[in-house]
């Protein structure tokens, strides 16, 4: 269980640091980002879709990582 729970920590660790890319690239956090995006305020452009990509991925892994500590 200890290895489930490293791996999932290390795995949102690296989400994380890609995601702060984006973030300072378009100086937006990734959350007003991702919500604007699902309201179609933002185009669909390559970057758009791999950021929300990465952080749809990020929360799938704290739910993970929760339902298990």
């Amino acid at each position: 269980m200890q290895e489930i729970t490293l791996e999932l920590k290390l795995e949102i660790a690296r989400m994380q640091s890609e995601l702060n890319k984006y973030e300072k690239k378009y100086n937006l956090r990734t959350k007003e980002f991702y919500l604007q995006f699902e309201k179609g305020k933002l185009n669909d452009g390559k970057d758009f879709m791999i950021w929300s990509g990465i952080y749809e991925l990020q929360m799938d892994s704290k739910n993970k990582l929760n339902e298990i500590i």
